[in-house]
């Protein structure tokens, strides 16, 4: 009888073990990881340390989040292939990268397409921001798309003014890689140049690039003053960002965590799109404090910057769709009234 209890107590005991250890696992907090391109200066860190902040509170401490800026684990291209893999948990940048899994974002790229910021909001919140993002996970592409934030008007720095498209000729621009963002400067008659956006401070600064185009809080963040002399306010793109995450990662989650994922996501967009135009004006006026020299285009200028890109819409709309393309002016249309 002493032997068969102490095998029992054994017994009892090897449960009670495996039974804590498995409590234990479960009971271990999941960390989400997030890959950026963008510095610890720019909005979208802040508000991603907000995002952060929410989620590991409100879930109490069964969510963790960490992030990784400055191309840190890749660029957006190779961050969005890791989340696709399931190898990186969530990616935060532009949405530009994601027309090479759903084309139809390309429709986001066309140059001088958005009358505002604001209008813009109002799209990408509303139906057809919903529709674009539902593709994703309608054709298992291995992310989802939760929200979309602001990059702002992008503008070009150069080491001489820019006034019109013929000052653009012959000078190499870096740019993203995007069919889009490259048609519109080749047809400004720019030589584009693709380099990394973890290594485009040392391109300009070894001239490998003439100049580069950016949004002003990256370029303020990245402190492209140091490498470039003119800002050319030519506000030409205004190409989203995103916040998107792993479908595996998504999947894991459960529907109380999903929902804190996206109420946290919403919030911190809203905060970052505050941040990131309240702080354009003043980013610009450090940028001339610090000797860059700022060049403001007259509407006929732009008129003319206009004009020259519209070859891109006629090459460009069909292979976007021409459905999909009507579907997004629609949109701006009913915006705007």
């Amino acid at each position: 009888m002493t032997k068969l209890r102490q095998m029992l107590l054994i017994i009892m005991t090897l449960t009670l073990l495996v039974s804590s250890f498995t409590s234990v696992s479960l009971a271990a907090p999941r960390t989400l990881r997030i890959g950026f391109g963008t510095s610890e200066e720019h909005p979208v860190f802040r508000a991603l340390t907000e995002f952060k902040r929410i989620v590991e509170e409100e879930s109490n401490g069964s969510l963790r989040v960490q992030l990784f800026p400055n191309s840190i684990l890749g660029s957006d291209r190779e961050l969005l292939e890791q989340i696709t893999a399931g190898a990186l948990d969530m990616y935060q940048g532009s949405t530009a990268v994601l027309s090479s899994y759903v084309p139809e974002f390309m429709v986001l790229d066309f140059p001088f397409l958005w009358p505002s910021s604001e209008i813009q909001d109002i799209v990408l919140d509303g139906e057809f921001g919903t529709w674009l993002a539902d593709l994703a996970m309608e054709r298992n592409v291995g992310f989802k798309v939760l929200n979309y934030w602001d990059a702002g008007f992008r503008q070009l720095t150069s080491n001489r003014p820019v006034h019109s498209p013929s000052d653009l000729v012959g000078q190499k621009i870096r740019l993203m890689e995007n069919p889009l963002h490259m048609a519109t400067f080749s047809a400004l008659g720019s030589t584009v140049v693709t380099v990394p956006f973890g290594e485009l401070y040392g391109a300009l600064q070894q001239r490998v690039a003439d100049g580069q185009e950016n949004p002003i809080p990256i370029i303020h963040a990245m402190r492209y003053n140091e490498v470039q002399k003119y800002l050319n306010l030519t506000g030409h793109l205004n190409t989203p960002l995103c916040l998107a995450i792993s479908s595996k990662t998504w999947e894991a989650l459960s529907q109380d965590e999903q929902a804190l994922i996206v109420s946290a996501s919403e919030r911190a967009r809203d905060l970052q799109r505050i941040d990131n135009r309240a702080s354009e004006a003043d980013l610009i006026a450090d940028l001339q404090s610090k000797g860059m020299t700022v060049v403001e285009l007259t509407p006929e200028q732009l008129a003319e910057f206009q004009e020259k890109v519209q070859p891109v819409y006629d090459r460009f709309v069909d292979e976007v769709g021409r459905d999909v393309f009507n579907r997004l002016m629609s949109s701006i249309e009913d915006a705007r009234n």
